[in-house]
This record gives C-alpha cells, sequence and structure tokens, in this order.
C-alpha cells in the first residue's frame, strides 16, 4: 500500500513539524516573562527584544534540525544508492542486449561448427593417408610436396 520511501517521509515530516513545535512552545515557555515585560518598554526596545528572541528561536529550530539533517542524509544516501542497483531481471536483459541472446549465440556456434566439420570432410578424399583410432579420433594427412 505505501512504499518504504513514503513511510520514511512521512515520519521525517512529522518529526520536523514537531521539532520545531517543540522547540517554538520550550522557547514561549522558558522566555514568557521577557515576552510578557515587552508591554512595559519602548516600543523600539520592544522590537529590538522581540527580533532577539525571534531569532533565537530560530536558532534552537535550525540546531534541532540539524539532528534530522544528520540522520536523513546517510538514509538518502543509502536509499539512492539502493534504488541504482539492478534486478537479477535487469542484469539479464542487459546482458542479452550487450552480448546477445545466449540461444541464439548456441545456434550460430553449432553452425560454424557443422561447417567446419563439412569443409573438414571435404578435405578428406584429397588425403595421402588417414590414420584411425577405432574408437575415437581420426587424422588425415596430406604430403606436401
Amino acid at each position: 500500500m505505501f512504499s518504504s520511501q513514503t513511510v520514511v517521509e512521512l515520519i521525517k515530516a512529522l518529526a520536523k513539524a514537531l521539532l520545531v513545535g517543540g522547540v517554538a512552545v520550550w522557547v514561549i515557555w522558558r522566555y514568557h516573562d521577557d515576552m510578557l515585560s515587552l508591554m512595559h518598554v519602548a516600543p523600539s526596545a520592544a522590537l529590538i527584544k522581540a527580533l532577539s528572541l525571534v531569532a533565537l528561536c530560530c536558532a534552537f529550530i535550525v540546531a534541532s534540525l540539524l539532528i534530522i539533517v544528520m540522520l536523513d542524509v546517510p538514509w538518502q544516501i543509502w536509499s539512492h544508492l539502493k534504488k541504482l542497483r539492478m534486478s537479477k531481471e535487469d542484469v539479464r536483459q542487459e546482458h542479452k542486449e550487450s552480448e546477445g541472446d545466449p540461444h541464439v549465440k548456441a545456434r550460430i556456434r553449432q553452425q560454424q561448427r557443422q561447417a567446419a566439420r563439412r569443409r573438414m570432410m571435404s578435405e578428406v578424399p584429397k588425403a595421402d593417408v588417414v590414420v584411425t583410432n577405432p574408437t575415437h579420433y581420426a587424422v588425415a594427412l596430406k604430403a606436401r610436396g
């Protein structure tokens, strides 16, 4: 139903959302007194303090997302290398395309052997002597001269 890649992407998205939300809630909880005190200071000072709190929150979020990146990069490399691998059927098909179909190659070799045998047999009548082994071999010799 779902591929492993889809499940991993879902887990990563949930982890990112929970991490960003958790860090934001933690920063608000940790610095809520500073945020409430912004009402009692001058607008320019309040803006500076608010921007520093936002920058602090962003820094914590980036630091927390680095954890996910450190886990995700090796996973992505492994997943990419796994996708690049060829299946056994792909290897067979590529071999067939580059080297030719094994059945066709076997048939061609058989025809070549038959042609060589026919040439050899056509030369036997021209031989001066034929030496035979009763079970396996025969050698036809022709004297030069």
